[in-house]
């Protein structure tokens, strides 16, 4: 990987960043590339690595290059497991074809990988950034919210600027997903995996599927028939653990799944749930396959009583349940989220 990596054309790629954080992920990522070349062509190795990882690129994308490290990345964990059948980039629905697909124990899991990119807004002194954790019932009401919000603020000198809310963007995750799984099996189980950032982020993803008009609730804002094969949904912190890593507190396995923070949601409303799902007993199966903390944490979220203090039950319910509960596993030993460090952060 060295050697491939002497061939980058772009100064301003993730894997020229030197110092001991690079050292471990190049590592990381040069053991998934071995293990991976003995599941895949030639071929589909030289464009992950001149196309996907931007070896032969002279402009560095960053947003191209996380979607591809989140991909890489969520596969890895499937690619030597023993008993598992691991195909890269199969075509269910030709001509379409999903990131990968694994068999095990005679299931096979279909599995679209999805980054979300990010235009963050710019926080100036004197300003507020508001970003919506659920969809407003219409528009005029949001602008209405948004108004009183500035008002208020306003009356203090401080101004407002809306973050973009991207439930718009988890509806283009699902549908793409749905065409490229959508002749599957009936037998096949389907996973749409989502990159997260931070803690927030992962609360308001959670949102725009069991807010309000959520995807996964009885009354979402679009036909439930346009993403009834997508069976789960995934979310894992991925993102938040490669997005500028040489500026982020240290964190373990950031080429593992299994290493990340994930909380995965199934589909009721999905053509294979609505016939065989079963709950818990489900998502118990599941949940050995792609490790998450779904079951405990929604628990946690319905307990009352385990907020920390001078916080609310509607605080946690709202945006801050995520890090309440990242908060709870840090004090246990267990780290998840890289926080960005500040001196060094380019943004």
């Amino acid at each position: 990987m060295k050697d491939t990596i002497s061939k980058i054309k772009s100064a301003d790629h993730y894997l020229l960043k030197g110092g001991a954080d690079c050292d471990e992920y190049i590592d990381g990522l040069s053991l998934l590339i071995e293990n991976l070349q003995c599941k895949i062509s030639s071929a589909q190795l030289k464009k992950i690595l001149n196309k996907k990882l931007q070896i032969d690129l002279s402009v560095f994308n960053e947003s191209q290059f996380l979607q591809s490290a989140c991909e890489l990345a969520v596969m890895n964990d499937y690619v030597t497991r023993s008993d598992c059948h691991f195909v890269y980039e199969p075509q269910i629905s030709p001509p379409k074809d999903v990131d990968f697909s694994v068999i095990i124990n005679r299931s096979r899991y279909n599995v679209e990988v999805k980054c979300p990119s990010y235009k963050d807004a710019i926080k100036r002194d004197n300003e507020v950034v508001v970003t919506f954790a659920n969809r407003a019932p219409t528009i005029a009401q949001k602008n209405a919210i948004y108004r009183d919000v500035a008002q208020r603020l306003g009356n203090h000198s401080i101004s407002v600027v809306e973050n973009k809310n991207l439930d718009n963007t988890m509806k283009d995750f699902l549908h793409s997903t749905q065409e490229k799984v959508v002749k599957a099996s009936l037998q096949d189980i389907n996973l749409l995996v989502i990159c997260c950032r931070d803690e927030l982020d992962m609360q308001l993803w959670r949102g725009y599927l069991f807010g309000y008009n959520g995807y996964f609730t009885n009354d979402s804002f679009i036909p439930r028939h346009k993403f009834n094969r997508v069976d789960y949904v995934l979310l894992t912190n991925m993102q938040n653990r490669h997005y500028r890593y040489f500026n982020g507190s240290h964190v373990k396995g950031r080429w593992r799944l299994a290493d990340s923070f994930n909380l995965l949601y199934p589909n009721k409303f999905s053509t294979r749930n609505a016939a065989v799902y079963s709950g818990e007993k489900d998502l118990e199966k599941i949940n050995k396959i792609f490790p998450n903390y779904n079951i405990d944490f929604e628990s946690y979220l319905k307990d009352k009583k385990d907020v920390p203090p001078n916080e609310s039950q509607e605080a946690k319910l709202a945006t801050l349940g995520v890090a309440f509960y990242a908060e709870k596993l840090k004090r246990r030993g267990l780290i998840y989220f890289s926080e960005q460090r500040s001196e060094k952060n380019t943004d």
